[in-house]
């Protein structure tokens, strides 16, 4: 009876328990799955791990996420580790890197040129994401998926558990113009955003359309504008 409760309580089956103790779990509206941070019983190594709500659609949309994160590498994206052999139980593994959703931060508290920094890697990872054949829509551009890790402010993005790459050129553009509010919402964090934000909100707007055509005058806008942040900074 009592791990019936743990694993109601926790959305982890007995056999994920077995092998890994839990220390908690995320409160992350955006993610089908249950995501917890963990210790491998057998190394006390720590990890993030995502495991099956226990609906039957489920362990399909972890398959599904393992399948589109399989041919992906990008520093900015928060890539699986490699699965165990004859370990048929479904849940993914992520490195534990002492990072934190956004979502749980107070972005004011971050510094201007961080924030830049963030904005800019969220913006590659994408532009990422839309240039690989086929392209990948993430799906779910929100601030529970940027994880920072803190004192480095080095972003990673997570939640591909709504990921697509058959979608249209349309959902893709749109995309691209969720990712840059969010952007311009993060820099603009304390309400005192950086001088040349208008200038990347007319660049992003044009990246949004036109990606391969804009992308490298706006890379080059945001790496001048993180420059004179960190300059204004000393």
């Amino acid at each position: 009876m009592f791990s019936v409760l743990v694993t109601e309580a926790w959305g982890a089956s007995e056999a994920v328990q077995a092998q890994y103790l839990i220390e908690r779990r995320l409160d992350l509206a955006a993610s089908t799955e249950p995501v917890l941070l963990v210790r491998e019983r057998a190394s006390g190594q720590r990890l993030w791990l995502k495991c099956s709500d226990g609906t039957p659609a489920s362990p399909d949309r972890l398959v599904g996420e393992l399948r589109i994160l399989g041919r992906l590498t990008h520093p900015h994206l928060l890539s699986p580790l490699p699965r165990k052999a004859g370990d048929d139980e479904p849940f993914i593994l992520y490195p534990w890197r002492a990072e934190e959703p956004l979502s749980g931060l107070e972005l004011p508290r971050l510094a201007p040129a961080d924030r830049l920094r963030v904005a800019a890697a969220l913006f590659a990872v994408t532009a990422y994401l839309h240039g690989q054949t086929p392209a990948v829509l993430h799906g779910a551009p929100a601030l529970e998926n940027l994880w920072l890790t803190r004192g480095v402010a080095w972003l990673r993005l997570a939640g591909f558990n709504r990921a697509s790459d058959n979608a249209t050129p349309p959902q893709l553009e749109q995309e691209r113009r969720q990712v840059l509010e969010l952007a311009l919402r993060i820099m603009d964090a304390d309400g005192h955003g950086p001088a040349p934000q208008p200038r990347l909100a007319e660049l992003g707007a044009r990246w949004a359309a036109e990606p391969l055509k804009a992308y490298a005058e706006f890379e080059g806008a945001l790496k001048q504008a993180f420059l004179q942040r960190v300059t204004a900074d000393l």
